[in-house]
């Protein structure tokens, strides 16, 4: 999680916000029914042979459907908490997906399988978790109770759920494995009994790409914060972002420098472009993704994964480095304040290197 000079401010460039969806009060059928459009987005007909074709297809109207149904209060164990459960099951369900809830001591996933043909021993998985929280501090203006939890991280759901429709217009070589895990708020839980059950039962993962908080942006100066030390271990990157006046206008890819991994960021960050992304794509060499010195890009529920040593690719918006809303601190975590361009492209870019890395069947 990325990068502002110490001070700065944290608001967001009222000029960068996308459109908002009026709808509150989607129901899960409608995610099913909305879904069931094939190969046409919008009205036209995608194109569906590459990656970078495949992009185009994302509809930013179901992904600003999907945002407003999610960015609610999403504690474990309450009422909206089990809603977007219900939700995501029916969405992914009348997409053809094989869908599990993955029920561990404290939580349930959402695992969501659609199967590969000729490597479908080998999963590609995209992932987000569905889990909110406020800071709890007395010096907080929202109770934890009560945070929405927009971008942190119903951004990243409503990403997962258009993402798999597009995905379930095409068959890959891979199996391709959607996950929206629990609990990533009180320690990764979720995320490390997925991890700790394949002790049990083995499973080739081919790459994680996983995204938190991925929805806000800023063009002000002085609106990125950077971590203590960043600039000791990453000068170039951090050289690029204060050369751009410290603008929270970048998206974060980081992973592990195997191969596959590298790739993909490879495609995350040239396809992002060609959708007007500005991204910042870091692959951690010489075993950095397992350093305390990258701790901040450890905090999410990509880090089990890096632990079993797979291949893994953490997406980010750097979260308090430049939302003051963050948790909501210093006020509610909504939709008011996240550029839904910005979204949009980030799941674009995030499709094209899961297909890629899944690859086209036939």
């Amino acid at each position: 999680m990325l990068f502002r000079s110490a001070g700065a401010g944290c608001k967001a460039d009222p000029a960068s916000d996308g459109t908002q969806s009026s709808s509150q009060s989607a129901e899960a059928s409608e995610a099913s029914e909305a879904s069931e459009s094939g190969t046409e987005t919008g009205g036209q007909t995608c194109d569906t042979t590459s990656p970078e074709a495949l992009m185009w297809c994302v509809d930013a109207q179901a992904y600003e459907e999907h945002l407003a149904f999610v960015a609610e209060p999403r504690a474990p164990q309450t009422s909206h908490w089990i809603a977007v459960q219900d939700y995501a099951e029916t969405h992914f369900e009348g997409l053809g997906y094989t869908v599990e809830r993955q029920a561990y001591d404290t939580g349930i996933n959402i695992i969501a399988t659609r199967q590969g043909t000729d490597l479908a021993s080998e999963i590609v998985m995209i992932s987000a978790h569905y889990d909110s929280r406020g800071c709890g501090d007395a010096a907080c203006t929202i109770p934890p109770e009560e945070c929405n939890g927009a971008d942190d991280n119903a951004t990243g759901v409503a990403a997962a759920l258009e993402l798999a429709r597009v995905m379930s217009t095409v068959d890959t070589r891979r199996t391709v494995v959607i996950a929206l895990w629990d609990e990533e708020e009180i320690g990764l839980l979720g995320a490390e009994a997925y991890v700790a059950a394949l002790e049990a039962n083995p499973q080739d993962i081919h790459l994680l790409l996983n995204w938190d908080s991925i929805g806000f942006m800023s063009s002000a100066p002085n609106s990125q914060e950077i971590p203590n030390g960043f600039e000791l271990v990453f000068p170039n990157e951090v050289a690029e972002v204060e050369a751009n006046e410290f603008r929270a206008d970048f998206i974060l890819a980081t992973g592990d420098n195997s191969e596959v991994t590298v790739r993909a960021l490879e495609t995350f960050e040239s396809l992002g472009e060609t959708t007007g992304l500005n991204a910042i794509s870091l692959p951690l060499i010489d075993g950095l993704h397992m350093s305390p010195l990258a701790a901040d890009l450890r905090r999410s529920d990509h880090a089990p994964f890096w632990d079993a040593t797979i291949p893994a690719i953490f997406i980010t918006d750097s979260t308090e480095f430049r939302n003051d809303h963050y948790h909501c601190g210093a006020g509610q975590d909504s939709i008011d304040d996240l550029n839904m361009e910005f979204a949009v492209q980030v799941t674009q870019a995030t499709l094209a290197a899961a297909v890629e890395a899944a690859e086209l069947a036939g």
